[in-house]
Parts: structure tokens; sequence; C-alpha cells
């Protein structure tokens, strides 16, 4: 399924975070705390050079440290992990943050040390604190853009990304112009795709905010700029035949626990699973899931090589890509984020050019 080398992996290092933010997978939707489900761990340098030994980074052509539990940022060992890739590999490390943690100092000797194998995409999501805050929550617009510029001011690059919702989607240009102004080489934008419920499209997201209060999200009503699908070249739609957006990458998911898997989309329900022991039924009870389930040692980064389980795993190299075959027996997640047989829409992103 995957092409051992230039691999592009996907890391988890934490599932610690500052903000509370309101559809974040790590946050209760009442109160914006963190999840009681999830439990708080983080990688140490020592756990990442045995999961990442320099025969593995010879393999790998970007490591895209993203978060989907937790704030990299976050995690005490981050500048270390991250001198330790750039002592041993030429992997571009690409990195998304809310951008609020820690200083200017330290960003800027982080940019020094990493020089231009280091980018990071800091969280912007509004011209003020308030519209900013109105989905970053717990953060400090103008830390993030201080942090930036400083990061700017070395060799590493410096970029934005901002959600659309409708409180700011008639600013992204404004935005855009802010982010360059505090150093950001590129911009992107965003289109939240937690706006359904039972696969149905929702105008809004409610939730109880931080003092107690029902509060709500309302979803853009226009797309961004020169929007397409993540993950496939360019293309703005997809079609009805399952294309496994990550493969087209070369694309791996190394989850907080070690565990090796084809994407976000199964990796989030398999995580949620796993820890809470409850829901997901559908999800967990189908055969292609519960034969991952079954061989959860074979596919862990921390009991065996990366190159090992991509080369010789049943599951990624057969049994996962032939259930793409019959939309009816394929897993669920491939055909609702893969194609367009159960949305029409999918994440989009979009670049302002002018």
């Amino acid at each position: 399924m995957y092409k051992i080398r230039n691999l592009n992996v996907f890391i988890d290092l934490s599932t610690y975070c500052n903000a509370g933010c309101p559809q974040c997978h790590r946050t209760d939707k009442n109160g914006l705390g963190k999840a009681e489900w999830l439990p708080l761990i983080q990688w140490s340098i020592d756990d990442f050079k045995r999961a990442f030994p320099p025969k593995v980074l010879d393999v790998c052509n970007v490591l895209n440290i993203c978060g989907t539990w937790g704030d990299p940022f976050m995690n005490r060992d981050i500048d270390k992990i991250i001198a330790y890739i750039v002592d041993e590999s030429n992997c571009k490390i690409t990195i998304d943050t809310n951008g609020s943690i820690r200083d200017e100092q330290w960003w800027w000797e982080l940019g020094l040390k990493a020089g231009k194998q280091l980018q990071v995409t800091f969280a912007v999501d509004g011209i003020t604190q308030a519209m900013h805050e109105r989905y970053r929550r717990f953060t400090d617009l103008d830390t993030v853009l201080s942090n930036m510029k400083a990061l700017s001011e070395t060799p590493a690059e410096a970029g934005a990304v901002t959600i659309q919702f409708k409180h700011n989607q008639d600013h992204v240009k404004q935005i855009k112009q802010l982010c360059e102004d505090h150093g950001a080489e590129f911009y992107k934008i965003v289109q939240s795709d937690r706006f359904y419920v039972k696969e149905k499209l929702q105008d809004s997201y409610t939730f109880v905010n931080e003092h107690g209060e029902p509060d709500q999200l309302d979803r853009a009503t226009i797309d961004p700029p020169n929007p397409h699908v993540a993950g496939t070249g360019g293309k703005k739609d997809l079609g009805t035949q399952i294309t496994c957006r990550w493969k087209f990458d070369n694309k791996v998911l190394v989850n907080i626990d070690g565990q090796v898997l084809p994407c976000c989309y199964i990796g989030n329900n398999y995580w949620a699973r796993k820890v809470s022991q409850q829901g997901f039924e559908e999800f967990y009870s189908h055969d292609v899931i519960q034969n991952y389930f079954s061989t959860l040692d074979e596919h862990n980064i921390f009991k065996h090589s990366l190159i090992k389980i991509l080369s010789t795993s049943k599951w990624f190299n057969h049994m996962l890509p032939n259930s793409w075959q019959d939309p009816n027996t394929t897993v669920r997640q491939c055909s609702k984020h893969c194609s367009a047989l159960i949305k029409t829409k999918q994440q989009l992103k979009g670049y302002i050019n002018d």
C-alpha cells in the first residue's frame, strides 16, 4: 500500500493542550475542558528515538507533528525531539500549533536550531482577540502573532491557518494581511467539517461554554477562496470510487500510543473506542476494524519497526485496500471521507493568492 521511501508520517506526541476549541476531538462540549475519557500522555525524547531511529528517519520525507489529541508544543521535550530529527536526518518537519505556548525567545532559538527543515503553521482565527477566541478558546492572539514573528526572523518557515466560520468569513483577507505583517510566508483556510450530525449537515454547532452558558458556532455560508479537497492533488470534488487521500500522499499516522494507522479518520475512532471501551459500535464491529484490534501488537511502532509494519502487514497491504472495492463492505470512514458516497463536500482547504 505504501512506498517505503519518502514517507509522510503524521505523529501525535502529546494529549496536553492549553486551548479549549469547541469542535476539537479532545474537548468536552460541556464546559470546554478535556474530555474525561482522554488520558494525559506525552512522548519523551527517548520514546521518540525508540520509535524513530536513524534508519527509520532515512525513509521519511516529512514528519508532520500535528496533534489530534493535543498541541505538539505542550510536549516538554519538543525542542529536543526537533533537534534530534535535524541532527540525524534531512526530514522536513511540519508542525501545526495554536501558537500561544512559550515565548518569543524560545521560538527564535528553536528556529535557529531547526533552520530550513522546520515549518510551523500558527492558528489565527480573527483580526481581534474577540473574533480569534470565538473558536480558539483560552489562547491569546497577540502572543500567537508575536511568536510567529519571532520564528519568521530565523531560517525556519512560519505560516498561518484560519478555520473559516460564519463569524470570520468576511475577514479572511484582513486576517491574511495581519499574518503576513507578522512574518507568515503562507496562509491557508480550512472549512470546518464538524457540523455533521448523523451524516446530516447542520448550520450550527451547540455547546456549553467555559462560563456554563449555552453557546454555538455557525457554519460558514461561503466556500474558502480557491477551494480544493485536501490530499487529492487539487481536486474540487471526489467521485463515488473510494480514493484514499492519505495513500495518495504516501502518508501514514502514528497515534499517541504508538499504533500505526492509515489515517486520522480511522485513527480518531480507534483511539476513542480503545480508551473509552464504549461507543463507536458500528466502527468497532466492522470485520476490518476487528481484525486490526486483534493485531495491535503487530502494528505498534514501539514493538516493531515502522518499515517492517508497512512492508509486511497483511492488514495494510491487503485487507484494508481490498475493502475499498465494494462500497457496501468498506469501513464507513473510508467512504465518508475519501469518496462522495456519504458527503458531497469533504474538508475543504483554500488559498488566497491576491
